[in-house]
Parts: structure tokens; C-alpha cells; sequence
């Protein structure tokens, strides 16, 4: 038998670092731009808007919930790969580290999912009474949202939903 080595195929353009950076960069921005603009508009002294203040506060806190479970997801995930470098420079045993990586990521990031999904069921239930947002509060939703959409767009594409069995 023959073995011969050839060159390993060059990734797509979306598979690179560059990509997930940005990836990564785009969803702490829509992350952090909601309470930015709140902020922004108590300092000037204007309130960031009296619309839906019946509604408005449980689909905040919602989105608090999403952008700490994203940044739960990334930082368990620059963990993991910092332990399985541990171990590998070490040449120790990592099997115990990457079973419970597995389990904590994909944990993470099925509750992302499912927080995503219920955010996305307030806000629409929302609009339906009748609910009109404020600029700001717009800019949290796309933001959340929209940053959280990408976080799970990427979990997707490195099989972060799939079983290593």
C-alpha cells in the first residue's frame, strides 16, 4: 500500500479567523448598543422613551439574559481551547476536558437558542397589542437580536448543535 501526502484544501472565505472575528465583534457591538443608547439619552437628560412601559421592561430583561448567555458562550469556548492547548503541550490525558467542553457549550448554546426564540415570541406578541417602539428601544431589539442571530449562525457552522458521536 501507497501513502501519499497532498496539500489540505484551502478553507472557504467564511471559514477563516478573519471572518469569525468579525462575526464576533458584530454581535458584541449589538450586544452593547442597546444599554449605550439608554445611557446616552439619560445623560442628555431625555428619557429613553415611555413606549410600552408595560412591555417594554420583560423584553429588556430578556435581552439582558441573551447577551450574558453570549458572553458565557464565548468565554467558555476561549476556556476550552485554552485547556486543550494545556493539555496538549502537557501530553495529558484531554478526553475529561473536551467531554465536559462539549457539554458546556452546547448547553450554552441550545439555552442561547431557546432564549433567542422566546425574545423573538415577546417581541412579536408585542407589536401585536399594539406596542410601537421607541428609536431606542428598536436599536436594542436589532441589536440583540441581530447579534445573537450571528453568535448562533456561527455555533451552526463549527457544529456547536451537533452530537461527536
Amino acid at each position: 500500500q501507497r501513502y501519499e501526502a497532498s496539500e489540505v484544501p484551502a478553507a472557504p472565505w467564511y471559514a477563516g479567523g478573519a471572518v469569525l472575528g468579525m462575526t464576533l465583534c458584530l454581535t458584541a457591538v449589538g450586544y452593547v448598543v442597546g444599554p449605550v443608547t439608554e445611557m446616552v439619552l439619560r445623560l442628555r437628560g431625555r428619557p429613553p422613551g415611555e413606549a410600552g412601559a408595560r412591555i417594554w421592561p420583560p423584553v429588556r430583561r430578556r435581552f439582558r439574559r441573551m447577551a450574558w448567555t453570549g458572553a458565557g458562550l464565548l468565554v467558555s469556548v476561549i476556556a476550552l481551547i485554552t485547556l486543550l492547548v494545556l493539555f496538549s503541550v502537557n501530553q495529558a490525558g484531554a478526553w475529561p476536558a473536551v467531554l465536559a467542553g462539549w457539554l458546556v457549550i452546547r448547553m450554552l448554546a441550545v439555552l442561547m437558542l431557546l432564549q433567542e426564540v422566546t425574545a423573538v415570541a415577546a417581541v412579536v406578541s408585542g407589536l401585536r397589542e399594539g406596542w410601537r417602539p421607541s428609536r431606542p428601544q428598536w436599536t436594542a431589539i436589532i441589536g440583540v437580536l441581530g447579534g445573537t442571530g450571528l453568535l448562533l449562525v456561527a455555533a451552526a457552522y463549527y457544529d456547536l448543535f451537533s452530537f461527536p458521536w
